[in-house]
């Protein structure tokens, strides 16, 4: 029985220490990922200098917003302000994770992939 507990309890360590470097790793990368290799690629919410940073080093061409016109909220200007100062395509599509997102709405979301400069 005992070792059965040391067992579990050396489970459960390696299985904390497991998330606490898969969360260290989403930090330092600021949670970014290649979705397509040299083509597409997805983040969380970037601040301004992060979003310079991950432009600069991917040859970023266009940035797709999919949380939509935001005019006025911080994150937002600041992502306005730094694709106009690089030049970059801005592109803001409301897409929502709800299961009644429907058809017309994923086409227009299609055709903004479509007709954008990558990698975005």
């Amino acid at each position: 029985m005992e070792k059965l507990v040391r067992r579990s309890a050396a489970l459960a360590d390696l299985l904390f220490l497991g998330l606490v470097v898969y969360l260290g790793a989403l930090q330092l990368t600021g949670n970014f990922h290649v979705v397509s290799p040299d083509t597409v690629f997805r983040s969380v919410q970037l601040d301004g200098q992060a979003l310079i940073r991950w432009i600069r080093k991917n040859g970023i061409a266009s940035v797709l917003n999919l949380r939509g016109d935001n005019t006025g909220t911080d994150w937002h200007e600041a992502e306005l302000a730094v694709t106009d100062r690089l030049g970059i395509q801005h592109i803001d599509f409301r897409m929502s994770a709800s299961p009644n997102w429907n058809s017309p709405k994923s086409s227009g979301c299609c055709r903004s992939f479509a007709t954008r400069r990558s990698p975005f």
